[in-house]
């Protein structure tokens, strides 16, 4: 994610969402995929429209504006928007030490005998990383 984009709210986030799941759509078919969904917070078609408008504002969507009903697509991946935010975490929570957010996360909740394997799995790959 851009330096530059603020960080996304939790409204703005859920609409995030719905473009990186399903690519480019109107604000009609965003707004459709939150009405269906159970996860998500319902809000009116005002109201997603209001937020699809600050989100183009803030530079997270695109918009073509040369179809109608006009086009919008996220300008981030999640992936980087994680990375974003999760930067952002451990500067602001954690003063720069990921071991800290790490041993906060794991302690936070009881972690299955799966997640705890793909833990260790990412930390060797991590240490591979290194030692190239």
């Amino acid at each position: 994610m851009p330096s530059k984009l603020p960080r996304p709210t939790d409204v703005e986030l859920q609409i995030l969402d719905v473009f990186w799941e399903h690519g480019s759509c109107t604000v009609r078919a965003a707004h459709q995929v939150i009405l269906a969904s159970k996860e998500r917070k319902q809000t009116s078609y005002s109201t997603t429209l209001k937020m699809i408008q600050v989100l183009h504002e803030k530079g997270f969507l695109t918009r073509d504006a040369s179809v109608r009903p006009q086009v919008y697509q996220a300008t981030v991946s999640r992936e980087e928007t994680q990375k974003s935010m999760v930067e952002d975490i451990v500067q602001r929570l954690f003063g720069g030490a990921m071991n800290e957010l790490v041993q906060c996360a794991i302690s936070s909740k009881k972690i299955s005998r799966d997640e705890l394997q793909e833990l260790q799995g990412l930390i060797r790959q991590a240490k591979k990383g290194q030692d190239q």
